[in-house]
């Protein structure tokens, strides 16, 4: 019985560790008064060892209840250092439309992890940034805590 709890445990944190591995970066920022400003940028810079992979990035994003809508709007650019920012928007959605969040929730705070972008190839091993602001109706976006960018290296570029 010992034996094979040990296993099992040597199994899950082999499995584990794997995961963790393909995770670059994963941070986030927290909102000043759970109030996203219209004019707040907020900016996260992370290195790509190797462009012979593709890359997930997705938005991590910690909320309230209290959150009057089921979507974001948002402006994101995804640069290299040495490029300009080119920003687009995104429409990401938080909710079904009846109301349940896609995140998990733990008390009043929801936490969320969407797509923001796949399967990117980036064309150089340097560092990139990641810009967002908000844009939705209110200037004063209010009940989001925290928001933050994870970056997973997928799968070989062929």
């Amino acid at each position: 019985m010992i034996k094979r709890t040990l296993s099992l445990l040597i199994c899950l944190t082999f499995f584990n560790a794997c995961n963790y591995d393909t995770i670059l970066y994963d941070n986030f920022t927290d909102i000043k008064g759970s109030k996203w400003s219209a004019e707040d940028t907020l900016s996260f810079e992370f290195d790509i060892p190797d462009n012979d992979f593709l890359y997930n990035v997705y938005l991590n994003l910690r909320i309230t209840n209290d959150y009057k809508y089921s979507n974001i709007y948002l402006q994101s650019s995804l640069t290299a250092s040495f490029e300009p920012a080119k920003f687009e928007r995104k429409h990401v959605l938080l909710a079904t439309p009846d109301g349940k969040w896609f995140g998990t929730g733990n008390g009043k705070i929801i936490t969320l992890q969407l797509p923001l972008y796949k399967d990117v190839n980036f064309k150089e091993p340097t560092t990139y940034k990641i810009q967002l602001c908000q844009e939705m109706r209110d200037a004063l976006l209010e009940n989001v805590s925290s928001i933050g960018i994870m970056v997973e290296k997928g799968d070989p570029v062929f």
